[in-house]
This record gives structure tokens, C-alpha cells and sequence, in this order.
């Protein structure tokens, strides 16, 4: 008895210069790789990304990530909310306490939700 093999040739469709942009984004800091949009486009605050490293408290609760680590907003808001018993309070810069208010202003509809 004969096994028939079924190969079906599909054709993939890539976005307009998507292999440019790749390549591009490959060359940059991690915190750059973005590929939506055109060649120009800027970071919203809706793809907000964080570098981890420049955020004590924030470094301190990726502590299992490496030091070059960058999550979106989304992602550093879950992080603080869900370890905020970690985090000291009174040892949050400035820098990093406008950051934390952005966060809840853009991702948490303006509440911080500690677990």
C-alpha cells in the first residue's frame, strides 16, 4: 500500500519594503526594533519602550532579566503592579516616578492596581 504525500505550494505575501526595514532595525538598539508603519515612523505612547537598566526600582524587579533588557509600557506597568511590595517607595528618582505616572495614565487608565 502507497502513501500519497500532499505538498501544496503557497505563495507569502511580505509587506513593501519590510526586508529594508528589517535589516535596518537590526542595526539598532534593541529598544528601536519596531517594524510597523513607514520607514519615519516615531514611537507613540501606545508602543512606549522601556530600557529596564535606566529605572532602579524598575531594575531591581527585572532582576532576572538581562541588564540590556527593554519591555513596552504595557509590560513595565504589570511589572510594578505586581511587585510593587518590592518596591522601595521612598528610594523612587524623579525620573522614574514621571515614568511610572505615564504608565498608569496610558496603560492603566489612570490607577496603579498593586497586587
Amino acid at each position: 500500500m502507497s502513501v500519497a504525500a500532499f505538498i501544496k505550494r503557497m505563495d507569502v505575501h511580505r509587506e513593501h519594503n519590510a526586508d529594508f526595514r528589517l535589516r535596518k532595525s537590526l542595526q539598532l538598539p534593541q529598544s528601536y526594533l519596531y517594524l510597523k508603519g513607514t520607514d519615519d515612523h516615531a514611537p507613540s505612547e501606545d508602543d512606549m519602550n522601556v530600557r529596564v537598566n535606566q529605572y532602579p526600582q524598575l531594575r531591581q524587579l527585572c532582576w532576572n532579566r538581562p541588564d540590556d533588557a527593554v519591555v513596552d509600557g504595557e509590560t513595565a506597568l504589570a511589572l510594578y503592579e505586581r511587585n510593587w511590595r518590592f518596591v522601595d517607595r521612598d528610594a523612587i528618582t524623579a525620573r522614574e516616578q514621571k515614568l511610572l505616572n505615564r504608565l498608569v495614565a496610558v496603560h492603566g487608565n489612570g490607577h496603579l492596581l498593586p497586587a
